[in-house]
């Protein structure tokens, strides 16, 4: 009955029309075959797109995965951020990223640093905040050569700042800021800029070739850097 129905469809349709055309490939996979002739292609066929279909359903699985990662670091970065403004310090901080960081991210692999200036001018002055590049601190809690400046063995994302983390003049130095986080006294007024990232984990290594070999920052002196960073970034004023 469908094949009637096709063959009507031809009959009334304009030439070289879009129904002609599916016509024509429902001929071709209606006609008969050979009993050897129909395994031989199905044989060839499942061996050229099963493995395609493969990559695709990884690929896509993986997709959903960076972005519920790349979510819960938006939604730390925010939360983050006006807890340092209204309470003045980072003691929150952990507890926020242990709330929202999704069960199949390592703890140790959300860290986060925060740069201090004296006013929004201040900031503004070197743009965009700072001028740096988004990078992987070398420790969880340690983030003193991020503000600092330094490169050394660090992974960053690659930008038209040329291959550093450039330090701004007009910033509180390293030791200024290490010593209003450890003291809880941030002094009111002052503008910060914190910085969350994430060395994102990949399924498998077979997931990891299908995202650049699963790195997408560099080092000093355009070597290979060793993560694939996700991240997110805030601002604010110390109430």
């Amino acid at each position: 009955m469908l094949k009637d129905d096709v063959e009507s469809c031809r009959e009334k349709s304009p030439k070289n029309s879009i129904i002609q055309r599916i016509a024509t490939i429902f001929d071709y996979f209606t006609q008969p075959r050979s009993k050897s002739i129909s395994k031989g292609s199905l044989a060839i066929e499942a061996a050229i797109t099963l493995p395609i279909i493969c990559y695709l359903v990884f690929f896509i699985l993986e997709l959903m995965k960076i972005n519920l990662t790349q979510t819960a670091i938006d939604i730390i970065t925010s939360e983050a951020t006006f807890d340092f403004a209204v309470n003045k310090k980072v003691s929150n901080i952990s507890a926020i990223i242990a709330k929202h960081r999704p069960t199949f991210i390592p703890a140790d692999n959300i860290r986060y640093w925060i740069r201090m200036y004296t006013d929004l001018a201040a900031m503004c002055a070197t743009s965009p905040y700072g001028g740096e590049e988004i990078a992987y601190p070398a420790s969880a809690t340690d983030h003193s050569q991020i503000v600092a400046g330094s490169v050394n063995s660090i992974s960053f994302l690659d930008s038209d700042k040329n291959d550093a983390l450039l330090t701004s003049n007009h910033a509180f130095s390293a030791s200024q800021t290490a010593s209003y986080l450890n003291a809880n006294s941030t002094p009111s007024g002052t503008v910060f800029v914190i910085t969350f990232v994430c060395s994102y984990k990949f399924s498998s290594a077979f997931i990891k070739g299908l995202f650049s070999g699963g790195v997408n920052t560099k080092k000093t002196g355009g070597d290979r850097g060793e993560h694939y960073i996700l991240w997110g970034r805030g601002v604010g004023i110390v109430k």
